[in-house]
């Protein structure tokens, strides 16, 4: 349980990064589906770091194994989150809504994901 709460609470701070990102730079006027990709790479950086410590208590310092194991899964999700992203937007959801959409559906497979592939505890 501790490591779910640990997700969703590193989640929230994921999504208002990409949310913020992804706000921002909507307002100078840069196309939805290009600004959706730099809010998502800032996020998976963060969320990696933050889920490692403080989901999963990950033990030494961050790894490149561990780090491209996270993004596997997460660039899984990441293209599941931006198809369903997309498609949002093509039936007429404003990109922010799109946006949160697209994220909570994504969120299990990245919670099953990062617990059984990338954080497990060998026992």
């Amino acid at each position: 349980m501790r490591a779910l709460a640990g997700f969703l609470i590193v989640g929230s701070i994921g999504f208002a990064v990409d949310f913020g990102v992804l706000a921002a730079l909507l307002a100078y006027g840069v196309q939805p589906t290009v600004a959706r990709v730099p809010s998502v790479m800032l996020a998976l950086v963060v969320t990696w770091l933050l889920n490692r410590r403080f989901s999963f208590r990950a033990a030494g310092a961050p790894r490149l194994g561990e780090f491209l194991a996270y993004l596997s899964v997460a660039g899984a999700s990441a293209l599941l989150n931006y198809a369903l992203y997309a498609g949002l937007l093509l039936l007429g959801l404003a990109p922010l809504l799109a946006m949160a959409g697209a994220t909570g559906v994504t969120m299990v497979l990245n919670f099953l994901g990062f617990s059984r592939l990338v954080f497990r505890n060998p026992s």
